[in-house]
């Protein structure tokens, strides 16, 4: 039944994907080839788990050209083309986990190589430039960074963020693994030691036992920023130590009940239950087939293998209800919306078939 969809999210992968020229001396992941027509950041670690089902070559392209493009202090630009980068602000850090997730399947150590040190100092760029009211968690400068653009997340300001901590932590224990594959055994542990330190500021700062979940934080006010949306799961698919029992609460509380998540169109990137959901409205209230899948990562983590199931169909059922695979799907109508063939979407779309 999907056999059709599956082959057109293959398709468009090839014709999203650049040949080198300029900048970026690898093939490149474009998005959207006629909306998005950039090499973008975290566009192309998602793509990259979809290219990996079927060339290699491209799937660890699309990273390596990333890391190629950082630029001097650190930065990774939220997206690279053949003669510029975008300035000023970046996206989330997801490269070192697509990396591992791609030698895992595929034993290259050249790409490992490749990625490394761009990857660490990537996150050092994190902390040294985001972190301002230096609590030792990192911010976001605004939406656009977060790649969450529009969200009631940043409506009353820059917010020191669940996700984007999750993110760096992962990072963090991602080169923990990575290094000694390299040869460089001293490093492993540094990693590790502040992989461990940071999780404890994400559940001291970020966790909010009233309500038991995650929230991002303002950072002026210095209060939690009580928005519910599917960042506040990202603990559980980043593997951040929690007290025990505190995942499945809040899988059960919030994530698999229908009146905040698991309706008929799961995950949409605001609660259903949330006073600023908007089915429609971009980053207020559809469904993000790269989000939603996170969520459906989340489900088999922590065994809730039926519940997983159930959440692959229907998105599933939502995506294949037309020709198209869209940017994002309205979470009241399942329509599409956004720009068409966008590879995020082909990417999700094929691993929740091979699902």
């Amino acid at each position: 039944r999907r056999q059709a969809h599956y082959s057109k999210a293959v398709y468009q992968l090839l014709s999203n994907t650049k040949t080198p020229r300029g900048l970026i001396s690898r093939h490149a992941a474009f998005p959207s080839r006629g909306t998005y027509c950039s090499h973008f950041l975290w566009d192309s670690c998602f793509v990259s788990q979809g290219l990996a089902q079927f060339n290699e070559r491209l799937a660890s392209d699309a990273l390596l050209a990333l890391c190629e493009n950082q630029e001097d202090d650190g930065k990774i630009p939220q997206f690279v083309c053949a003669t510029w980068h975008r300035p000023g602000v970046t996206q989330p850090p997801l490269i070192a986990w697509a990396a591992w997730n791609l030698y895992e399947r595929f034993g290259n150590k050249e790409l490992i190589r490749g990625v490394y040190e761009p990857a660490g100092r990537f996150v050092e760029w994190w902390f040294q430039n985001r972190d301002r009211d230096k609590d030792g968690l990192a911010e976001y400068s605004d939406g656009l960074e977060s790649g969450w653009d529009d969200s009631p997340r940043f409506d009353n300001g820059s917010v020191t963020a669940v996700d984007l901590n999750c993110y760096l932590n992962r990072e963090m224990r991602m080169l923990a693994r990575m290094a000694p594959v390299l040869g460089r055994l001293v490093e492993e542990p540094v990693w590790e030691r502040r992989a461990r330190e940071h999780e404890k500021l994400i559940y001291s700062r970020l966790y909010d036992h009233e309500d038991r979940l995650f929230y991002d934080r303002l950072v002026a006010e210095d209060k939690p920023h009580r928005v519910l949306t599917p960042a506040s799961f990202m603990p559980l698919w980043c593997d951040i130590k929690l007290p025990k029992g505190l995942a499945n609460d809040m899988i059960a509380r919030y994530l698999i009940n229908p009146k905040h998540f698991f309706g008929a169109r799961p995950f949409p990137c605001v609660a259903y239950s949330d006073r600023r959901y908007d089915p429609e409205q971009w980053w207020r209230g559809p469904v993000w087939p790269n989000i939603a899948w996170a969520m459906t990562e989340i489900l088999r983590i922590h065994g809730y293998e039926r519940e997983r199931q159930e959440a692959v169909r229907r998105l599933l059922d939502m995506m294949t209800q037309h020709q198209d695979l869209s940017e994002l799907y309205s979470s009241s109508t399942g329509k599409p919306l956004g720009a068409a063939a966008l590879g995020w979407t082909c990417a999700v779309l094929m691993l929740l078939c091979r699902d």
